[in-house]
């Protein structure tokens, strides 16, 4: 009797990728580990992907549409600031692969649409021009990559990591402060 093919399987596959990812960091996610995740031998994976960074990659665009998704719908750049803490702290690991997206578009001029959000963000706040709305945001979004990555390091719920989202907190809202308001 041949075989039925699982409509569902890609997007379990998906699924126990991210969750190995977000538990134990991208390097834990093997093909033997997702397989097993899901309950399916690795020849089902190479069916659907061709290898390992194939797979990472879906997975890592996925999630990356997921978080920009979760930020349109942001007013202000203050709540921008504390969705960003409060998104990366709960999954850190995420962290350091949109850092390295981040670093790598903002080289290479590909777009970067959680910073684009930032940006529109300071524009509607601020009655700054392009140039200084683009140097702000940049400040801004240093600022909240710096801060997690303490955060992380202290532990995100640690008396030291309260302080760090406290004090990137006034941080921003000092900066902001500093130039005329809509």
């Amino acid at each position: 009797m041949p075989r039925v093919a699982d409509p569902q399987l890609e997007g379990r596959l998906l699924a126990e990728t991210l969750r190995i990812a977000d538990e134990h960091g991208i390097e834990a996610v093997t093909m033997r580990s997702i397989a097993s995740a899901a309950g399916v031998t690795t020849g089902a994976i190479y069916e659907r992907f061709a290898d390992r960074d194939a797979l990472l990659q879906r997975v890592i665009a996925l999630a990356q549409k997921e978080l920009v998704a979760a930020f349109q719908s942001l007013r202000t750049v203050e709540e921008f600031a504390k969705a960003f803490v409060g998104y990366f702290s709960r999954y850190p690991h995420r962290f350091e692969v949109s850092l390295r997206l981040f670093d790598a578009r903002l080289a290479s001029g590909e777009p970067m649409p959680l910073y684009e959000i930032l940006k529109a963000l300071v524009s509607r706040e601020t009655a700054v021009q392009r140039r200084t709305c683009e140097h702000l945001a940049l400040a801004i979004i240093s600022l909240m990559f710096g801060t997690i990555r303490s955060m992380i390091a202290v532990g995100p719920d640690s008396p030291r990591g309260k302080q760090l989202r406290r004090s990137s907190l006034t941080t921003l809202r000092l900066l902001l402060s500093s130039f005329p308001r809509k």
